[in-house]
């Protein structure tokens, strides 16, 4: 069998998360080297500018270089592309490296971070929004490369981003307000002055967000003619294997092969998946992370079948009703204008009130955890009346866990959406999700708790 390479993987803006695998028949092959990124394509920004010296000049490959105020307390270069890139390297020069020496002031290229950032707004004024898939470690903290003295300094900076994907580079510096970068030494530009000569990046087009997914094997049978591919999985996820002949679209494009789709995460932690060669000769795979659909889904717009609902009190001044809620106050439908809620009392509450609802059983076996989540609105008296989420072995009813309180002191002005990570003494289990109201003795009119939207998820 031949060993074959590895390629990148990143999490879309979708929630997948994808590995890319590079194969041939004959002999072991490696990604090709990645490309030059056309950065002056995108639009450039600094967060201050001294006269003429723009942000586009880092971009221009002439001898020339950008600068930001002295009384810049953060200052930011950035650039943000028109498309998506997966980031091999990041390189920044210091002023005046042109000719592969510095001129003035090298010094200032010190306590520098390389952002990789995925950004939506305004380049020109937003200097620190977008969330950051990458970030360097401080470069050249204290001017260490320059020997800690004003006269010197690196000619570059290189990140090393590991394929982290987005469409805004973004770099940072550092002040040094007392000049310990210099020994003391500057004028009134040294502690924080951004300028820049040239960026550049390497890396390639497309990708997907968010950290990668660890390979452990790949290998072509000769005999069959299928190509093996095993990777770290997580059981609470499913996985689909892509095919393109080659890297000229961004893979998030690439087709689904037939056959290989949805495919659990094995509760080992590690799958394994034999495909036939969809190309002949070369060609790429690649392997998406995806979210699978919830273990548990209830809008209650259908009935809510296998819901019970039990009175603990004895008196049955309350009691859970489904349907539209008609409270003193509260709301007046289901989540987001629904005809169905779940309610203790379709109109408001009485006192002394001790009421459950169960749901279906919910099957949790050979998962690493779950999410409950689901839609409350909380309407009580604000100070004694209670509210708890328990989670119940639904074959006899035993709690599974600790009681998980819904602070019912809250009122609520629409419905919020509430998550409940499902014990661990739950997870392995069939389940069933109990919520009980308990009321004290006032005659309070409100609505109490509704709910809505009842789902139970695998993590």
């Amino acid at each position: 069998m031949n060993k074959l390479d590895t390629a990148s993987k990143h999490r879309s803006a979708l929630g997948g998360a994808l590995l890319s695998l590079i194969w041939a028949i004959v002999l072991p092959t490696t990604v090709t080297a990645a490309d030059p990124i056309p950065l002056g394509s995108g639009t450039a920004a600094q967060s201050s500018q001294l006269g003429g010296f723009d942000a586009g000049r880092a971009l221009d490959e002439i001898a020339n270089f950008t600068h930001t105020l002295s009384s810049d307390q953060a200052s930011t270069w950035q650039v943000l592309l028109p498309e998506i890139y997966t980031f091999e390297t990041v390189e920044i020069f210091n002023r005046d490296s042109s000719d592969g020496t510095t001129g003035c002031c090298p010094s200032r290229l010190r306590d520098i971070t390389i952002q990789i950032v995925r950004f939506e707004g305004d380049v020109t004024t937003d200097f620190t929004n977008g969330e950051v898939i990458f970030a360097s470690p401080l470069l050249n903290p204290e001017n260490v490369l320059g020997g800690g003295v004003a006269s010197a300094g690196p000619v570059s900076l290189l990140a090393r981003p590991d394929r982290a994907v987005g469409n805004m580079i973004r770099i940072i510096r550092r002040r040094d307000d007392d000049n310990s970068g210099t020994g003391g030494a500057g004028n009134s530009d040294e502690a924080g002055v951004l300028s820049l000569d040239l960026v550049t990046a390497t890396g390639r087009v497309g990708g997907f967000f968010g950290p990668a997914i660890k390979i452990t094997d790949i290998s072509h049978d000769a005999t069959t003619g299928m190509l093996s591919i095993s990777w770290e999985s997580n059981p609470a996820k499913l996985y689909d294997i892509l095919a393109n002949p080659d890297l000229s679209t961004p893979i998030a494009n690439w087709p689904e092969l037939a056959g290989a789709q949805d495919i659990p995460g094995d509760p080992s932690g590690l799958n394994t998946v034999a495909v036939a060669l969809p190309f002949p000769g070369k060609g790429f795979v690649a392997v998406r992370e995806e979210e699978p659909p919830p273990l548990f889904l209830d809008d209650l717009e259908s009935g809510a079948p296998g819901w019970t609902t039990v009175v603990n009190d004895g008196r049955g001044n309350t009691e859970w009703q489904l349907g539209v809620p008609v409270g003193s106050t509260g709301p007046l439908t289901g989540a987001g204008g629904s005809d169905n809620a779940w309610c203790t009392n379709l109109g408001d509450y009485g006192p002394d009130s001790d009421i459950s609802l169960r749901s279906p059983a919910i099957d949790l076996t050979n998962l690493p955890g779950a999410l409950l989540s689901f839609d409350a609105f909380r309407d009580a008296d604000g100070f004694a009346d209670e509210a708890t989420v328990r989670f119940l072995r639904a074959d006899d009813q035993t709690q599974l866990g600790a009681d998980v309180p819904i602070d019912m002191t809250v009122f609520d002005i629409d419905y919020l959406n509430v998550e409940v990570p499902v014990p661990a003494e739950a997870i392995g289990e069939s389940i069933l999700v109990e919520f009980n109201f308990l009321s004290d003795g006032g005659g309070d009119l409100f609505s109490g708790l509704t709910l809505d939207n009842i789902s139970v998820k695998a993590n």
